[in-house]
């Protein structure tokens, strides 16, 4: 499914089980798999891990939301273990299954253009675009049109961004401090899009930072400390710009329960 598709639908395959689910993984590619956590045979959590390990990067990266009326008190734990991105229980909410639907797919609109970069290496270190001091942190400009400026959709997508970026401060700070240049440069893809459709020049640089350093003298750990503190300081200046959007703009004091 894509941006473009899924308010209308999308196009959606369905398994029965949960190895069935991994056989049309390896048969296809997708953008995004909804994994109901209780299947027979096979449950979600099974599946989701043994497509993380099926080798190729791509199915390390493919998004996986699972769905479930009743996950138990470990789940996020468990998620977490299996490699499982997100949760939507049952009955689910629409607008925020279609948010972290959109969430998760944005690269669509950018698919071309990554398909050509992934034959290089290199490509995993993209070029932050030349900003001014006074340039505005980020813009919701591609989130509307994505959206064709459906509000309710678009606080939704918000939302997840501040919660998914909350997430990253953790991922990379724990990359960076451990020399992890794999986790690093992983975290660096997942956020990829996003940052760029959101125009986080700044942001971007801080992240490239963070990778040059890694593929270079990784031993500086004032540098590190540097660079980590960069990428904090540029995530909660949009984490902070999302939420005073929220309460201007969609009149929210304070977050919802997430997921």
């Amino acid at each position: 499914m894509s941006p473009g598709t899924w308010k209308s639908g999308g196009d959606v395959e369905v398994a029965e089980n949960g190895a069935e689910a991994i056989e049309k993984v390896k048969q296809q590619e997708y953008e995004l798999v909804l994994m109901d956590l209780h299947m027979p045979d096979m449950d979600g959590y099974e599946a989701t891990s043994r497509i993380r390990n099926l080798g190729e990067e791509k199915y390390r990266l493919l998004p996986v939301i699972a769905l479930s009326a009743s996950a138990g008190h470990d789940y996020e734990k468990r998620m977490e273990d299996a490699g499982i991105d997100d949760f939507v229980s049952k009955p689910f909410n629409p607008t925020k299954l279609q948010g972290k639907i959109a969430y998760y797919t944005l690269s669509t609109s950018q698919k071309p253009k990554q398909d050509a970069e992934s034959k290089n290496e290199a490509a995993t270190v993209w070029q932050p675009k030349l900003h001014t001091a006074d340039e505005p942190t980020f813009t919701l400009e591609n989130f509307e049109e994505l959206l064709a400026d459906d509000e309710e959709d678009l606080e939704e997508l918000a939302r997840m961004t501040i919660h998914n970026f909350e997430n990253y401060k953790r991922e990379f700070q724990t990359a960076l401090v451990s020399n992890d240049l794999k986790e690093y440069k992983a975290s660096s893809h997942k956020i990829k899009t996003t940052v760029e459709l959101l125009r986080a020049a700044k942001l971007q640089l801080a992240i490239t930072k963070g990778i040059h350093f890694m593929e270079g003298d990784a031993e500086d750990q004032r540098l590190m400390k540097r660079i980590s503190q960069e990428i904090n300081h540029e995530l909660n200046a949009v984490i902070h710009g999302l939420k005073e959007i929220q309460k201007s703009r969609w009149h929210r004091t304070g977050s919802r329960n997430t997921p």
